[in-house]
């Protein structure tokens, strides 16, 4: 893992964009354990650790990592890309709603 810097300004979302691109470009490869939450709070600048949760949460939504409440927190890999959605088929044109007489 970088060292981020610790002077900077960091908010959920840009420790969620560091992390993100740590995972995305290798740094942290699949497998690897995140520090603790306080650990990560200490290494970006003593940020509170809901700021760090909210990063983590952010993380996981977008498949990058997998954590259990109490556990720690394992690299699953770069973000997931899901498939595109199928195509709604068009309505028959024989039917209609129209009542018929």
């Amino acid at each position: 893992m970088r060292t981020p810097d610790p002077a900077r300004q960091w908010g959920w979302k840009t420790i969620f964009a560091d992390l993100a691109d740590q995972i995305d470009t290798g740094v942290l490869a699949p497998g690897a354990r995140l520090p603790s939450r306080a650990q990560l709070a200490a290494l970006y600048g003593g940020v509170n650790q809901t700021t760090v949760a909210r990063a983590l949460g952010s993380l996981e939504t977008t498949g990058r990592t997998r954590g259990q409440q109490g556990s720690h927190i394992a690299v699953v890999g770069p973000a997931t890309v899901l498939p595109p959605a199928p195509a709604v088929p068009p309505d028959d044109p024989g039917t209609t709603d129209a009542p018929t007489s």
